[in-house]
């Protein structure tokens, strides 16, 4: 059996060889080298003496220096040479439109023309070329034109070698020359005769095809003339017994079921000189219209069955690797010479072989193909074309995942974009826009964690991601990146792009926070709906806006003690906020009672003013949630205390950020997420202010006021006597939510606590007095639990109520409420629940309703 073709990169480079040209033959090289060399003339003399047949396996190679055979003085010298003393050939053959006016392949074909007769003599030994089909013919053409490319692309790629008489390089180049002329030749022959009429209707498929490969044949040439690797003069040849002159590689014979597994058909003997339609699919030449194609490689592919490791069958395989246009995940073809194997390993879930079906075996540079009944396939490759496999699959099968959601995250928002570009600059540009930064595909991604808790499993953003990947339709895939995490300020503008389409850039990346990706939009509706995800206050199908309000100022304090705050966000012109929830149970009541507030993924805060967006998401549990209104200040005022957070987005317009605003930002929403923060909203007018709370707690404001007095009566041990716990200054709500009613105090310059809050229960009893200039209610034997927030205790909590959770009523005593006025107390009395009434000491006023 013939050994089996070269591999294209398995040469050693390490510890390159320097790359030189030799001089011609009767220079220093030919009385130097160990080599035994035969020249043309010896070669055609001795033809048909058993030595030279027996030397059949070496070929030819032509020491030359470099040179260019692509200018025209180049090409016409080099005409009258080649009509004179080239081998005669078919005439048909150069009159094919795809090398006819080719030069640079015709002074190749003239300068190889002395190997036509050892590959004619190799091929006889097995089977005479005009003896086989055509599709074997073909293939074997396409064959070693792939091998011979190979071997020259790896020279051309290392253009850090240096050229010397006896590198390996050369020694490549020498193979390249060889097995293109094996193809060149092969095809010369099959010109040479009339095509059968058995072909039938593949006559115009094998015409087109092989227009094709000799199309690519010509290019190859064109290449290798460009960087001086063309043969010398054949009158000047040598012959090297290092070279592979064989034709034909004789493979083992399987069964019909080994058979069916490597070609998934059946194979039958049939008179019909038939030609493979599909052989661009197993030997790509090159991108097409439904492929791209990236490389080639020569395998060795061993046969394993279902309970034995030995090895059984070995095929000297060719391995390529493409691209569907419409997939972003690459394919491995594996074709031998002789069409025994044609296996095809795609992405599609549906097809027998699968990259889930197949193993890296790192320490052996191999691959391993599991099919079907338990047989396996066993790829070994040389170290450097493992490597090469390798690196391509990662790199496309990174480019997928990345563009997948994972497992901590969900897809937000997606679309297609115009154009990316990363800039250093509005005027600079890091890498110039190309075709393959253009129509990509664009995904957001919400990052979350779940946590399981009492309550159940509890969703919580932690930041987004966002991530743009070329389309399918270009061939260099590729994707990029951005992690946005919630205590990076997010930096944006709008730019009128080439086109006048609509344009933003971003300032997201963590690593260089100068750089800038610049997206273009083919509407404007894309460019806002990416940055209403990307900040925050894009409404779902399931949300809704609860609340809507103007504010008169904004501010955050981080990490406040009792010696005063370490951080502030703002003061800045924020101009109206808006609440956003999911909607309520009942769509018939959309009241902000019926709404879930507490455990809630969809409940947030969204702050805007003319140059920035603050998104505040209140995903709560219970008793988390801690509100205060002021008390002696003038103004609305809502302060919400927040433990350590790390959901939340803050946003802001690029030409009002500056460099030291970045960095106190940036410090500033790195100490959210370790310390507590409380903030501050300010709003014109009562009834904004109660919306806004409304929608934060899901209870309704009833009544908001500051009565003359609040006292609390406590009953002293072993006397009839109650003492009196007054405070001056204090604010209370009355709130509700459904059925449930609650009295919110909160207390100013009051040693006893600064709040406390409790439920109004249908058993409470009220009393309403009227005595001279004051005007009282009384709740009689109110259940309630004593204010917190004393001058002894400590920490941030201190005048903070939770209206969701209450603490448990240990007090049974009277609460005294003293108000200015009559109408104060109405207001009071008229928004509560229907209590009893033990008595009116008025002279007028309500009787039955608290």
């Amino acid at each position: 059996m013939s050994s089996s073709p070269t591999k294209a990169q398995g040469y050693n480079r390490s510890k390159p060889p320097p790359y030189t040209f030799a001089s011609p033959v009767n220079s220093a090289f030919s009385s130097t080298s160990d080599e035994s060399i035969i020249t043309t003339s010896e070669i055609s003399s001795e033809v048909d003496s058993p030595r030279v047949y027996d030397a059949l396996p070496a070929t030819v190679f032509v020491n030359h220096p470099p040179r260019s055979v692509h200018s025209s003085s180049t090409r016409r010298a080099s005409l009258p040479k080649l009509i004179t003393g080239s081998t005669p050939t078919h005439t048909s053959f150069w009159e094919h439109p795809a090398i006819r006016d080719d030069l640079s392949t015709r002074l190749f074909s003239d300068r190889t023309s002395h190997l036509h007769t050892i590959f004619r003599l190799s091929a006889d030994r097995f089977k005479p070329i005009l003896d086989g089909s055509t599709d074997e013919v073909t293939r074997l053409a396409t064959w070693w034109f792939i091998h011979g490319r190979m071997q020259l692309q790896a020279v051309i790629r290392d253009t850090s070698l240096e050229r010397s008489q006896e590198s390996e390089t050369q020694v490549l180049v020498r193979k390249a020359h060889t097995d293109i002329s094996k193809a060149l030749w092969i095809l010369q022959e099959v010109f040479s005769q009339p095509l059968s009429s058995n072909i039938g209707k593949n006559a115009t498929h094998l015409r087109n095809y092989q227009h094709l490969l000799l199309s690519k044949i010509g290019k190859t040439i064109e290449s290798m003339g460009k960087h001086g690797l063309m043969p010398e003069d054949n009158s000047e040849a040598v012959f090297s017994p290092n070279n592979d002159g064989s034709i034909w590689i004789e493979y083992p014979s399987v069964g019909i079921d080994v058979s069916f597994l490597l070609t998934g058909c059946i194979s039958s003997v049939v008179e019909e000189d038939r030609f493979d339609t599909n052989l661009l699919e197993h030997m790509p030449l090159g991108t097409s219209e439904s492929f791209f194609y990236y490389t080639a490689l020569s395998v060795d592919v061993y046969i394993f069955n279902e309970s034995s490791n030995s090895q059984q069958i070995k095929y000297p395989t060719l391995l390529s690797v493409v691209r569907a246009r419409d997939d972003p995940q690459i394919s491995m073809t594996l074709a031998s010479q002789d069409g025994q194997l044609n296996l095809c390993v795609k992405p599609e879930k549906e097809l027998k072989s699968t990259w889930d079906n197949v193993t890296w075996l790192d320490g052996i540079c191999s691959l391993e193909v599991k099919l079907p009944t338990g047989f396996r396939l066993q790829i070994r490759c040389d170290e450097l074309d493992f490597k090469t496999l390798s690196d391509m699959y990662q790199h496309h099968n990174n480019a997928n995942t990345l563009f997948e959601p994972g497992m901590e995250g969900q897809v937000a928002f997606q679309t297609e974009i115009e154009s990316v570009e990363c800039r250093r600059t509005l005027n600079e540009s890091l890498r110039p826009a190309t075709d393959s930064a253009r129509h990509c595909r664009l995904r957001l991604f919400h990052r979350t964690i779940t946590r399981a808790e009492g309550t159940g499993p509890r969703r919580m953003y932690r930041g987004s991601r966002l991530v743009i990947l070329t389309p399918t339709t270009s061939k260099n895939l590729s994707v990029l990146e951005h992690q946005i995490w919630p205590d990076h300020v997010i930096e944006f503008g709008f730019l009128r792009g080439r086109n006048g389409q609509p344009t933003i850039f971003l300032r997201i990346d963590r690593n260089d926070p100068s750089a800038m990706t610049v997206l273009s939009f083919s509407t404007l509706e894309q460019c806002n709906m990416l940055l209403a995800h990307l900040t925050g206050p894009h409404l779902s199908e399931e949300e809704d806006i609860f609340a809507e309000a103007q504010l008169n100022s904004f501010s955050l304090a981080v990490g406040l003690e009792i010696l005063g705050q370490s951080g502030t966000l703002g003061p800045s012109p924020w101009q109206r906020l808006r609440v956003i929830n999911s909607k309520a149970w009942h769509e018939s009541d959309p009241d902000v009672e019926s709404c879930t507030t507490v455990l809630s993924e969809s409940l947030r805060i969204v702050l805007d003013s003319p140059n920035t967006r603050l998104t505040d998401r209140l995903n709560l549990g219970i008793g988390e949630l801690k509100i205060r209104r002021n008390v002696v200040a003038s103004g609305h005022e809502l302060h919400i205390l927040r433990e350590p957070q790390k959901d939340l987005t803050y946003s802001q317009s690029v030409l009002s950020m500056t460099t030291e605003d970045h960095n106190d930002l940036t410090k500033t929403l790195s100490a959210l997420q370790t310390q507590p923060s409380i903030r501050t909203f300010s709003f014109p007018n009562l009834s904004e202010l109660h919306q806004f709370q409304a929608a934060i707690t899901g209870f309704s404001v009833l009544f908001d006021g500051t009565p003359t007095s609040f006292s609390i009566s406590r009953r002293r041990l072993l006397v009839p006597k109650s003492k009196e716990w007054e405070s001056r200054h204090t604010r209370i709500q009355l709130l509700r939510r459904r059925e449930a009613f609650q009295l919110v105090a909160f207390f100013e310059g009051f040693k006893h606590g600064k709040c406390m809050n409790f439920m109004l229960r249908k058993t409470d009893s009220l009393r309403m007095i009227k005595s001279g200039n004051k005007t009282l209610v009384r709740l009689v034997d109110a259940k309630f639990s004593l204010p917190f927030g004393k001058h002894r205790d400590s920490g941030v909590e201190q005048g903070f109520v939770c209206v969701d959770a209450l603490d448990y009523p240990s007090e049974n005593n009277d609460i005294t409420i003293e108000f200015e006025s009559y109408s104060g107390m109405c207001a009071l009395t008229s928004s509560g629940p229907s209590l009893p009434n033990n008595g009116d000491r008025s002279s007028r006023g309500p009787t039955d309703l608290f």
